[in-house]
């Protein structure tokens, strides 16, 4: 269990992921559950498949206070180990299936197993003061569908967790020591340690344009090169931080060192080759065993899907413009790029971010979402064209959906995924490697990251984070003027990566959603092979389904 109080309720996560009835967006869900916290044996209640995908919402969410009344209900045990493997069981323990599991961020839990697909929210309770606890070890109602596309059999369930094992109840409470110690030394750099910050937004209403001795500072430390960009004149700091739906998200590395640690001790146990790696195969839905210095080798040093061979695969430069749909074009885009990729460039579709910001019921508008719920949107419904529901950048805190209105000949051109996935295989699997390998395969992915106020200002160069202590000593003012920012997560579409040729550092090649006047003409190089700003930690992707 968490507790959680006060003003840290209001900015607890970006990229959480909900449910919406008749497309319309609920409030926000502030819970928080790690993978030490879900890991273990659960026993679930599902319905009969009786629903389908129209109706399911009204049926099985986290509105309902339990499954529907008058239902025939089956009871199974399911076992959830690390780092991704669920084991469904009978009532006395014995083995009947094997299938695989995935927390979503720290908010949801999506399990695969013996043909069907389970997803639900954890559980959470509010009392009158407002103090929220996390019921880490339960979820509200959720839907299950067969694994098919676009499936039509629908069912509701509910879960609980009725065994914890010993090294994960062991893991958390000495997490709480080292929370409780960092406590009162936590600094506004330190939230990809797995800390909730906020930098309290004294100068909310200031303009971005204002900071002259902010990028002139940023300029005298030669890292990169700052500048004014026309995309944001006349906004104010508060405005900006709805870019991202003006949150933050706790990072993933609880849940990472607990996994790593996990798998080493297996590996020991086992006595398995160290150099031998896993690497998630998307198209396949499978791992694969591989040397990590011999799959080095075979990758190139330098790789860009925006110049393979003279041709560029990605889709024009976008702009979310005040809404925080950056993670509806992130999968919007990422697809159409796999899209001309798979097709050789014969289909070059421009896919609707405004489609799964509006009726995705997965999604919470313009105040936020993941790519995982996205595509999965996709494959569950279909991912319209740009045509049939163009973008609006009215943030509204309903959607209305208005496919239908489209020509059926262009419905029928909605987009499926066959696969959507997080890089690695699992929520906290991402790491430098499985992305390089996922982009040179597949196409380009969408990458969490962490957008701090410098950021803003980024107009050429290998992009790194430079900690306000060492703007601040380059002008008298700097504690004054020092622009006073939420930090907030954000999602780009990497495509690719190279080295500079001056430097020799290592970058990746991103695009942004912020328009063409921002940055290297709407893309950004950041630094590699260090998780800059968390740019390695949580990375997802989608195959789309060409028909």
């Amino acid at each position: 269990m968490k507790h959680l109080t006060g003003p840290l309720l209001s900015f607890l996560l970006l990229w959480t992921c909900f449910i919406i009835q008749s497309f319309i967006v609920h409030a926000d869900i502030p819970v928080s559950c790690e993978f030490p916290e879900v890991y273990g044996e659960w026993t679930f209640q599902k319905t009969e498949t009786l629903y389908n995908n129209k109706v399911i919402d009204s049926k099985c969410s986290i509105d309902q206070p339990s499954l529907p009344s008058h239902v025939k209900l089956e009871t199974f045990i399911v076992d959830l180990r690390v780092p991704d493997v669920a084991l469904l069981k009978s009532k006395n323990g014995k083995l009947k299936k094997k299938g695989r599991w995935t927390l979503i961020f720290n908010q949801g839990v999506e399990i695969r197993l013996d043909g069907y697909k389970y997803f639900a929210f954890f559980n959470y309770t509010q009392d009158e003061k407002g103090e929220v606890t996390s019921n880490c070890d339960r979820v509200f109602v959720g839907t299950y569908h067969d694994d098919s596309i676009g499936a039509q059999r629908w069912g509701c369930f509910t879960a609980e967790r009725t065994r914890a094992p010993t090294r994960a109840r062991q893991f958390m409470k000495q997490q709480k020591l080292r929370d409780a110690m960092k406590k009162s030394s936590t600094s506004s750099d330190s939230i990809l340690e797995g800390q909730y910050v906020r930098t309290i937004p004294e100068q909310a209403s200031s303009q971005y344009q204002d900071m002259k001795q902010y990028v002139q500072a940023i300029n005298k430390l030669n890292k990169w090169q700052a500048a004014f960009s026309h995309r944001f004149q006349g906004k104010s700091w508060s405005d900006l931080q709805l870019l991202n739906g003006n949150r933050v998200r706790r990072s993933s590395q609880l849940s990472r060192s607990f996994i790593q640690q996990e798998m080493l001790t297996s590996k020991k146990r086992n006595s398995q080759p160290f150099e031998k790696i896993r690497i998630y195969n998307g198209k396949t839905d499978q791992y694969e065993m591989v040397n990590e210095e011999e799959l080095r080798k075979t990758l190139p040093q330098e790789f860009s899907w925006d110049n393979f061979h003279g041709r560029s695969y990605l889709t024009p430069v976008r702009d979310q413009k005040r809404c925080g749909s950056c993670y509806a074009f992130g999968t919007s885009e990422h697809l159409g790029m796999r899209v001309r990729i798979q097709t050789n460039l014969t289909q070059q579709w421009i896919y609707s971010p405004q489609a799964i910001v509006d009726c995705s019921p997965y999604s919470q508008g313009c105040r936020g979402g993941c790519v995982y719920l996205a595509s999965k949107y996709a494959q569950d419904y279909g991912l319209a064209l740009e045509e049939c529901s163009p973008y609006n950048i009215t943030m509204r805190s309903a959607q209305t959906c208005n496919i239908t209105q489209c020509p059926l000949s262009k419905q029928r051109r909605a987009l499926r995924t066959w696969n959507y996935y997080n890089v690695g295989g699992y929520y906290g699997g991402s790491d430098e490697l499985n992305m390089m390998v996922d982009i040179w395969r597949n196409g380009p992915l969408v990458a969490g990251f962490m957008v701090h106020e410098d950021f803003f200002y980024y107009k050429s160069g290998i992009y790194q984070h430079i900690p306000k202590e060492q703007i601040a000593a380059q002008w008298s003012n700097a504690s004054k003027d020092l622009p006073k920012f939420y930090y907030i997560n954000h999602t780009l579409i990497l495509y690719g990566w190279g080295i500079d040729a001056t430097t020799g550092q290592q970058y990746w090649l991103a695009r942004n959603s912020w328009g063409d006047q921002w940055g290297e003409n709407g893309n950004v190089r950041i630094l590699k092979g260090v998780n800059e700003c968390g740019i390695e930690s949580d990375a997802e992707a989608a195959i789309p389904l060409i028909l």
